[in-house]
């Protein structure tokens, strides 16, 4: 675990990298969903549907919202990447839209330091809430989020890969706890952008 998250290095995302979000994106999906969502939907045009989704998305990046990547120099991979939406979301909240760890890396501590980064720049905005939706049947999210101290709900249904999907919003009240919870992977990222670690709740 160590050794791979030494070499691992977070930077803000451009246009140029949109072409490897989408293919990180579709894996993560493959990975994530399959039995939840239909295999057309997973097998068929899934990476064309998310390149050209991430095309409009850099396209259109408002600028208060962040595309955080994670990536091995070293290697010259993403790693993973994480996306805060700040703009139109309500006053002092941010939202987490994409959180997503190349799945040959998964359980070596990105999620963590990408989570940490989100939070960190939510503060920054003026957040001090942010939340997240994630599919209910996705168990290992849901784990993850859980060991953060995420406060989970069920919020319904939705219409999603040719199926109805049952979904929960992840939400956290209290971005120093969040912070906290990462870790090692909190205090780096933290330490990386000035930011204070000093973690105590408020």
């Amino acid at each position: 675990m160590s050794t791979v998250l030494s070499s691992i290095a977070l930077r803000p995302a451009g246009t140029a990298d949109t072409s490897a979000i989408a293919a990180l994106h579709a894996a993560s999906w493959k990975l994530a969903y399959r039995g939840l969502v239909s295999d057309g939907f997973l097998d068929e045009g899934l990476e064309e549907g998310r390149l050209a989704h991430w095309l409009v998305r850099m396209a259109t990046l408002p600028a208060e919202d962040l595309v955080m990547l994670a990536e091995d120099p070293q290697a010259s991979m993403l790693a993973g990447f994480v996306y805060v939406m700040v703009a139109g979301q309500p006053e002092g909240h941010a939202y987490v839209d994409n959180l997503h760890a190349a799945p040959m890396l998964k359980g070596r501590g990105i999620g963590r330091r990408l989570m940490a980064a989100a939070a960190l720049h939510a503060m920054a905005a003026g957040c001090h809430t942010l939340s997240l939706t994630v599919l209910e049947g996705n168990l290992a999210a849901r784990a993850f989020y859980d060991r953060l101290g995420g406060m989970t709900q069920p919020i319904g249904e939705f219409s999603f890969g040719g199926a109805m999907v049952p979904e929960c919003r992840v939400s956290w009240p209290d971005l120093k706890a969040l912070l906290a919870a990462c870790g090692k992977q909190g205090m780096d990222a933290a330490q990386a952008a000035g930011a204070s670690t000093d973690f105590g709740s408020r």
